[in-house]
């Protein structure tokens, strides 16, 4: 027996409008996204979502959040399963090929909202922090060069912006190759 809508599980409204929210302001940017249209696409109310969220800026924070939650676990996955420097770098660049070739990559959400909602406190310290997250990850990749991982992390953050201003995927490979020289260069 298959269950019906009537007895599947009732995802709770702050689920159903955080899900909204990362799909319009992933896909569409945050500023060209209003919150009726969130409520809308959660299926809830307008009450609904600000007895959830106090205000956008506080919905946008709870997107970036969750982001940041998912960025972070597998930035820590790449550190866990790779074994030397070479190949977590290429697998963290692979990823973003792959989502560029299967055409669900639109840009970086914390770039995207660094210059949509720049005097978003809430939301700036949610890209600050995943910088500094995406810093670490790195130069737990390398092996410990701080100076390395932040020329590696403007690579990587370079490629992500070529690509979504409408370079080829081959950018992104590029910016490997690239980074790889600096992982070999000596100190």
């Amino acid at each position: 027996m298959t269950p019906t809508t009537a007895t599947a599980p009732r995802v709770p409204a702050r689920d159903r409008l955080l899900r909204a929210a990362s799909e319009l302001f992933y896909e569409d940017g945050i500023n060209a996204t209003g919150v009726e249209r969130v409520a809308s696409h959660a299926q809830v109310t307008k009450a609904t979502l600000y007895n959830n969220f106090r205000s956008k800026d506080e919905l946008v924070a709870a997107y970036l959040s969750a982001n940041l939650a998912s960025a972070t676990a597998g930035m820590a996955q790449i550190n866990r399963d790779e074994p030397t420097p070479q190949r977590r770098l290429s697998a963290m660049f692979e990823q973003l090929a792959d989502d560029v070739r299967l055409e669900r990559f639109h840009g970086c959400p914390f770039a995207s909202a660094a210059v949509e909602v720049p005097r978003s406190e809430a939301a700036m310290v949610q890209v600050r922090t995943h910088r500094a997250m995406k810093l670490d990850q790195i130069s737990q990749m390398i092996d410990g060069d701080d100076t390395k991982a932040e020329l590696i992390l403007a690579l990587y953050d370079g490629a992500m912006i070529a690509v979504k201003s409408g370079a080829g995927p081959a950018t992104i490979g590029r910016a490997l190759e690239a980074s790889i020289q600096i992982l070999n260069l000596d100190a």
